[in-house]
């Protein structure tokens, strides 16, 4: 079992860990001053890259550019999006 709160083994943890660093440093926009909305709505968009590749990369109506690159580009945008 995955012990909660432990940031070697709870994601979540570990991405409000993150946070919690850069609010500290004054990094983190106003508002997203809330850790756990900018911890959910981060993870929300990273998975959505994840499940789509999952569950749509052999779709034919879609060209899908890399996992890789979409990966990278949702990285920049949310950067862009909540950090000063």
């Amino acid at each position: 079992t995955i012990e909660r709160g432990n940031p070697e083994e709870d994601a979540y943890a570990f991405l409000k860990g993150i946070i919690a660093e850069l609010q500290g440093q004054g990094r983190l926009r106003d508002e997203y001053a809330n850790g756990d909305l900018a911890a959910q709505v981060i993870w929300s968009a990273i998975h959505g890259v994840v499940a789509l590749e999952i569950a749509k990369c052999n779709d034919p109506w879609v060209e899908w550019r890399p996992v890789a690159e979409r990966t990278e580009a949702m990285i920049d945008m949310i950067e862009r999006a909540v950090l000063r």
